[in-house]
């Protein structure tokens, strides 16, 4: 825009927004011409609903420009001015924690707060008189007004700290002048609704940062920033843990987070951000937001479909949280998230191993959970350690099946001695075969099929691969093992999931005969062979018999062992069954 608009006088480009200013109404007017004629020029267009033409007051980056000077937009200080009369010392004593900040913008300040500081004395009886009134006044006046307040410049860093109380949010806007020195550009705050007044407090702390950058999106969006929390758990959350791993609610706001360039997150220490602090505390509890708030409805309904996503009925659910509340650690971690959690010096013996988890522990529905893993009490932890094991699968596959639900302290131990003293899974413990040589890895899913037979039990199996996500299908075949009913099987198998594009089997009779063939022919695949006698050369598919095989003989439902396998996350963090469908299959986990 700059370039469009070069050598043209009175006009003030900043981003997307155009400000054309004259000494007269003539001046004015032909300036604007000048500027409409070239940006019509360069074929541009003008969005006629925010347009204002001819007035001798606007508001524009956060102040309000007139022939009378520069000024601060009232909405942008109404935060401060809002603050009510301090009712006692700890009011006093938040506020001028805020003013103290900005003393060294101004020497009017130390004078100006001499009757409140009077009332910090030790010795001093709460008295709120005249003066007072005068001087709380006063400095709320020197903190929106020059030099306390800066004028933003878009050139400039910018950061946005925020804070959260029990029944407040609040935030600055600062920007860092030429001295090094930060200043106020903005500043904002809201008392939390009934419901967010329930959130634990690292998300009060999310909301904060949330709401702030949202509210003061003319000056970020754009453009990169940083963040500023007194909340050290919350700044992991938001940069190096992935979506998946935090709790629902921190999910949503970090979401509504990215279309902003946060570039860094930082900790500072609460002493250090009287400004957001006091901003969150000094309000009047429980009275009303304004309309600028992260829609409820909205929160409400994504933390909704992440619990209905859970692998565990509603009617386990419902005992979960009973257990949770009857479970007097639980109670202590729940009353740690919803209040803030102490010091670890402080925190009691049996939650010491909750404290370094605190920042991914919330309470959502009543539920308590760690990410998006639910946290089972002590006296559900046995069965809940048997339904992992169900289908007897290793140490790292049950320990994978567990991170995609619950969680406890001490978790990943008890699976490694659970899965080491079954009886059933060292009575068909095997030894590693010859090496499989691998093949060329497909595309897509269900791209490359590769099919065998296979015995367990005195019964034959076909068994159905997929080289992209080794999800499995198998299907009991009669004894003579026919093309024709390998035909039906696959025809089954593929109204399911579709026709490959390729299948492989080795040069059995039912796979080499003329039936096969034409059948491959008119359903559209190619057929591929491995190395006669050979089995290795299709890998995949006996590295899958060798599994299934050992899954079947170790679980007597067969059903509940393919499920076990394909609902179980491999080695790149996916189930078969999610990359097959591009979703969880549902499974009792607990």
């Amino acid at each position: 825009m700059n370039n469009v608009l070069e050598g043209l006088e009175g006009v003030e480009c900043e981003i997307d927004d155009l400000l054309v200013h004259g000494e007269s109404q003539e001046q004015h007017d032909s300036r604007l011409h000048s500027v409409l004629q070239r940006l019509q020029e360069s074929k541009l267009t003008l969005n006629r609903d925010k347009c204002v033409f001819s007035v001798s007051t606007i508001k524009a980056l956060g102040h309000v420009i007139s022939s009378k000077g520069i000024s601060p937009d009232p909405d942008k200080v109404k935060a401060i001015l809002d603050i009510p009369v301090p009712t006692n010392v700890a009011e006093v004593r938040s506020f001028m924690g805020m003013v103290n900040q900005f003393n060294k913008f101004t020497s009017h300040l130390a004078s100006k707060s001499k009757p409140l500081r009077d009332l910090l004395c030790k010795d001093s009886v709460w008295y709120w008189g005249d003066k007072q009134n005068e001087s709380f006044n006063d400095l709320k006046k020197c903190l929106i007004s020059v030099p306390i307040l800066a004028l933003y410049d878009p050139n400039k860093e910018t950061k946005i700290n925020a804070d959260a109380s029990s029944y407040g949010i609040g935030g600055v806007v600062l920007q860092k002048q030429e001295n090094n020195e930060w200043k106020p550009v903005s500043y904002i705050s809201r008392a939390l609704t009934d419901t967010e007044s329930r959130y634990s407090q690292i998300e009060k702390e999310c909301l904060a940062l949330t709401w702030a950058c949202e509210r003061s999106s003319d000056y970020i969006l754009g453009k990169s920033f940083s963040g500023e929390t007194d909340h050290k758990p919350l700044v992991p959350l938001l940069t190096t843990h992935t979506l998946d791993q935090i709790p629902p609610r921190i999910q949503r706001f970090r979401m509504r987070l990215m279309r902003f360039n946060l570039e860094k997150m930082t900790h500072v220490p609460g002493k250090q951000m009287y400004t957001s602090d006091a901003l969150s505390r000094l309000l009047k509890p429980f009275t009303k937001p304004d309309c600028c708030t992260v829609p409820e409805d909205d929160m409400n309904a994504f933390v909704e479909t992440v619990i209905n996503s859970l692998p565990v009925s509603d009617k386990k659910l419902k005992e979960i949280i009973e257990a949770q509340e009857e479970d007097e650690v639980c109670k202590k971690v729940k009353q740690y998230c919803l209040e803030g959690w102490p010091d670890k010096h402080m925190v009691p013996d049996a939650v010491k191993s909750y404290w370094r988890e605190r920042g991914e522990l919330t309470v959502v529905q009543s539920l308590i959970m760690k990410g998006t893993r639910i946290l089972i009490p002590s006296c559900m932890r046995l069965n809940v350690l048997d339904k992992i094991h169900e289908g007897h699968l290793g140490i790292t596959k049950c320990r994978e099946r567990a991170k995609q639900s619950v969680w406890w302290p001490g978790l990943s131990t008890q699976i490694q001695d659970m899965v080491q003293h079954c009886r059933t899974c060292a009575m068909h413990m095997v030894n590693k075969p010859e090496p499989l040589f691998p093949t060329s890895f497909p595309e897509r899913p269900w791209q490359t099929l590769a099919i065998d037979f296979f015995k367990c039990e005195n019964i034959d199996y076909l068994i159905v691969v997929d080289y992209f996500s080794r999800y499995v299908e198998i299907c009991p075949m009669k004894k003579n093992k026919t093309a024709t009913e390998v035909c039906r099987v696959l025809k089954s198998i593929f109204s399911r999931h579709g026709i490959p594009e390729r299948v492989k089997s080795d040069n059995g009779p039912p796979f080499d005969s003329g039936e096969y063939l034409h059948f491959a022919n008119e359903w559209g695949f190619e057929v591929r062979h491995s190395s006669p006698k050979y089995p290795q050369s299709n890998g995949e598919v006996e590295r899958a018999v060798q599994t299934i095989k050992r899954l079947l003989k170790k679980e007597k439902d067969k059903e509940k062992a393919l499920l076990a396998y394909r609902s179980t996350p491999l080695s790149c963090g996916y189930s078969p069954a999610e990359l097959l469908m591009g979703r969880k299959i549902r499974r009792e986990t607990v």
